[in-house]
Parts: structure tokens; C-alpha cells; sequence
């Protein structure tokens, strides 16, 4: 893989990452402990930064690095899930743990998840999803 290559996928995942946090450059930059401008130039795929720069910047995203450095997949949501309980008293964890078995458990009950793979959901999430009455 070329630098470049590598800079464009970082610069999409910061983008990403941050949108849906809903923060701004400005704000992401300041708890990263950058400029502003040297993380725009990372999103557009300009620049490349130091490991200690990557982390703060997953941090300040609530994301794992490796989801800033690799191409969009299954496994880096999931990873971010854990990056964002990492640091949480076990408490907190089985709080989310039972937020998240609730959540699948209602999405497969409500048909949201007809026809999507939930192979990632684990167990036998695909039984459960069931079929909108009437058809069969």
C-alpha cells in the first residue's frame, strides 16, 4: 500500500468518525492537542501524524485506532463498542452489555433486521428474526 493510499483511508475515517460524533475539526483538534489546520490536512488525506497523535485522536473519537487506519468493516464497530467501554467500571459494561442484548433482541423481534446478515449479532439471532405476519 502506497502512503498516499494510507493517508486517504485515515483522512475518510476521521471524517466519518467524526461526523458521527457530531463535533467539529476545531473541537476534535483541541482534545487531541493539535491545530486545527494540521487536522484538516489529515482529513483530506495531506498529512500524516505520529502513533501518539493516532491515539489521541481515537480517543478524542471514541473509536480504536485501528478503525482510523483500516477501510470501514464489521469488526471496527465492534471494536469501537469496546474502546468506548474499555476504561468503564464493570458495572458500566454489563449496563451496555444488557443495553446491547435488548437492542438485538428487539430489532430481530421488530422485523428491522428481515433480510440483513446477522451473522456479526452471534448466537441465533437469524431464528429469531421473524417473518412479517401474513406471508409465508
Amino acid at each position: 500500500m502506497e502512503k498516499n493510499e494510507l493517508q486517504s483511508i485515515v483522512g475518510r475515517n476521521l471524517r466519518r468518525c467524526r461526523a458521527n460524533t457530531g463535533l467539529t475539526q476545531e473541537q476534535i483538534a483541541e482534545q487531541a492537542g493539535i491545530s486545527t489546520s494540521f487536522y484538516a490536512n489529515l482529513e483530506r488525506g495531506n498529512r500524516c501524524m505520529s502513533a501518539l497523535v493516532l491515539r489521541d485522536l481515537a480517543d478524542a473519537l471514541g473509536v480504536s485506532a485501528d478503525s482510523l487506519l483500516y477501510e470501514d468493516d464489521t469488526n471496527s464497530h465492534t471494536e469501537n463498542i469496546c474502546a468506548l467501554l474499555n476504561e468503564q467500571p464493570l458495572w458500566f459494561s454489563q449496563a451496555a452489555e444488557n443495553l446491547i442484548r435488548a437492542l438485538v433482541g428487539s430489532l430481530t423481534s421488530s422485523n428491522i433486521l428481515q433480510g440483513q446478515d446477522t451473522s456479526h449479532l452471534g448466537g441465533d439471532a437469524d431464528e429469531r428474526i421473524q417473518q412479517p405476519s401474513g406471508t409465508d
